[in-house]
């Protein structure tokens, strides 16, 4: 006996048509930029800078950040902030190894604890000897600038104690 195969033919797999889920209900999710924000945290941006270049509200921001990033936005900014401060370090460095004279300074002053010799001894305290006589005269008259070294009567009026 000859048994005739017969093959069926699959009906064709039907297209899947993504289903579309409800919204339930209230105003529709703001599409925020993230890599915009990550750009303006590198920069120091403040959050409101931040929000108003988004253009959002700053509570959309912080709210959304733990929803879309998995962090709070206060680790979400020190996170960039931080990377934008390493590139700022690094062209400044850049630019000193280049031969910047005012920038070999400062990043000798920033990195280095160099500073500008000062003259000014501001630990030495002054005695009377210190001074001239005419200086002790005008210390002596006060700040009104009496030239009797008298002060001044008081003002008609007001009570003193003797």
């Amino acid at each position: 006996m000859t048994t005739k195969t017969t093959t069926r033919k699959k009906a064709p797999a039907k297209k899947k048509v993504p289903v579309r889920k409800k919204h339930a209900g209230g105003r529709p999710r703001i599409e925020i930029d993230w890599k915009l924000i990550e750009g303006l945290c590198e920069i120091q941006c403040t959050q409101s800078e931040i929000a108003s270049v988004a253009g959002i509200s700053v509570d959309t921001l912080v709210r959304s950040c733990p929803v879309d990033q998995n962090v709070s936005f206060a680790e979400f900014y020190k996170i960039y902030s931080e990377n934008g401060k390493s590139s700022l370090r690094r062209a400044q460095f850049k630019k000193a190894m280049s031969g910047s004279v005012p920038m070999l300074i400062w990043m000798g002053k920033q990195l280095l604890g160099q500073r500008d010799k000062s003259d000014i001894d501001m630990t030495r305290k002054h005695t009377i000897h210190d001074f001239t006589d005419d200086e002790l005269e005008i210390i002596a008259r006060g700040e009104n600038g009496d030239s009797d070294g008298i002060a001044p009567e008081a003002p008609e009026g007001s009570r003193t104690v003797n």
